[in-house]
């Protein structure tokens, strides 16, 4: 699933009843109107709310000519371009007397993020209690576990020509796999289209900081390419020997990361002890599993 935050321009017809009332409205009259209004049209959106559940849609703020929608997409099933349309449309039907919506601009953003989009939200009273559990229905709740391993989350949204591309693997002296990796992303003999996953990559560096470098050069190539459907990367670090039991955090990571990619660090952590290879199979064999289930649609 990709994320993001869509920002909208709307006009709101005139209403009768308003235009009788004379009586100047102070200001905390006019910030409660919007929150109820918002919050009503919130109850008409949702988790999975259309597009054959293919969409969910959430007002997170709002002023009287705009509303910024947090939209989480199944790109693998519908297009972002069916996304942006469905989501305006929701909007004017959500409020009858909203006249005109246009798209302004739009944002993809990260599940770590949306927590603090959703506490906007509940502050300004734009949720009622039965679209509070957006963030647990979604399974984005893995950030709060007592986790064995760490988890930082990054959008790399960056277009990059081929020339870029090479010069930017010059520059971090890559050997000639990476550089014909390259070639085979760019070449016009393969379609620049969303397919799935066919392949998975594996980098061996010296450390953490040099593997994020060349996940950024290649997670901007397959982006430039349409290869992936968003540029979100979940990165799995100090991952210890336990990390197995965390399987239904570890599911949802995977699950939720459709589109865009994971990253593995098999360093282990510092607490690691006893036979390596023995310690870490059970972890081992877990994300081996999730590679099988997730990897067409999670890089």
């Amino acid at each position: 699933m990709v994320f993001y935050e869509f920002l909208f321009n709307y006009i709101r017809k005139e209403i009768e009843e308003e235009i009788v009332d004379d009586e100047p409205k102070t200001r905390r009259k006019r910030r409660n109107e919007l929150s109820e209004r918002i919050c009503d049209m919130n109850s008409n959106l949702g988790v999975e709310c259309g597009l054959d559940k293919n969409i969910s849609l959430l007002i997170t703020a709002a002023n009287e000519n705009e509303l910024t929608v947090l939209a989480g997409c199944k790109l693998e099933n519908v297009s972002l371009k069916r996304c942006k349309d469905y989501a305006r449309d929701a909007l004017l039907e959500a409020d009858k007397n909203i006249d005109e919506v246009s798209l302004v601009s739009q944002k993809e953003v990260c599940p770590c993020d949306i927590k603090d989009l959703i506490k906007r939200a509940e502050a300004a009273e734009f949720l009622s209690w039965h679209r509070r559990g957006f963030i647990e229905e979604l399974n984005l709740d893995y950030f709060s576990c007592h986790n064995n391993f760490s988890i930082k989350e990054k959008c790399m949204c960056k277009k990059l020509t081929y020339k870029q591309a090479v010069k930017r693997a010059e520059e971090l002296m890559a050997d000639d796999t990476l550089l014909e990796e390259l070639a085979r992303i760019y070449s016009k003999e393969n379609p620049r289209k969303y397919c799935g996953n066919p392949v998975h990559y594996k980098i061996i560096v010296g450390d953490f900081q040099a593997a994020e470098s060349i996940l950024e050069l290649l997670m901007g190539a397959l982006w430039s390419n349409n290869r992936v459907l968003g540029t979100r990367v979940e990165m799995l670090t100090a991952i210890g020997e336990r990390a197995n039991r965390n399987d239904d955090e570890l599911d949802n990571i995977f699950e939720v990361a459709q589109g865009n990619a994971v990253v593995i660090d098999m360093s282990g952590d510092d607490g690691m002890h006893g036979i390596y290879a023995s310690a870490y199979e059970p972890v081992t064999d877990e994300f081996n599993s999730l590679v099988k289930e997730y990897g067409l649609y999670t890089l």
